[in-house]
């Protein structure tokens, strides 16, 4: 298979992730370009509907997309990439350290719920907490409302961290942030 686009995996990096899906029934498409679809999608950051023609139709990459959010799957892709990302760079699998950043980020007026000013920094929007490896590497992400108090907010980063608390929604969109 070659690749369309720069997001779309290798032969090698397929084989890699490839058995994680041998769980699920896939009738019509490969899961392949399922993932290549999703991939183009969290790289290009285009809306779904704009999903070029040379993937399965939207609905369906987005249907596949939910099926694998759910139990974790997703997730655990993440987690196989990092840990093949690592040794590839010569280092030990797990990490040893790392390090964490806070940053407040403007929303729009209907931004939901999760909107709120931070008056350190005169942002009114969503603050993300991130903690990430050496390499860069993202370990766990976890987006609030700005006004949220860092102290307040580090244990659910520590608990994301720790695997301790798992949201159902936005696993993959907050990994990807």
């Amino acid at each position: 298979m070659s690749s369309r686009y720069p997001s779309d995996l290798t032969d090698a990096e397929w084989k890699r992730i490839e058995p994680i899906f041998d769980r699920f029934r896939f009738d019509e498409h490969d899961p392949r370009e399922l993932i290549n679809a999703v991939f183009y999608l969290v790289k290009s950051g285009c809306q779904w509907r704009m999903l070029p023609e040379e993937f399965p139709p939207w609905q369906t990459v987005y249907y596949h997309f939910r099926k694998w959010r759910e139990p974790g799957l997703l997730q655990r892709l993440c987690d196989r990439i990092r840990r093949a990302a690592r040794v590839a760079a010569g280092r030990d699998s797990s990490p040893s350290a790392a390090a964490g950043d806070t940053q407040s980020v403007d929303t729009e007026r209907q931004g939901g719920p999760d909107r709120g000013r931070d008056p350190n920094k005169q942002v009114t929007g969503r603050k993300r907490h991130v903690i990430a490896r050496a390499l860069g590497l993202l370990l766990a992400v976890v987006v609030h409302s700005a006004n949220e108090n860092d102290a307040q907010s580090a244990p659910s980063v520590l608990g994301r961290l720790l695997g301790q608390s798992r949201t159902p929604e936005g696993d993959l969109c907050r990994q990807w942030v």
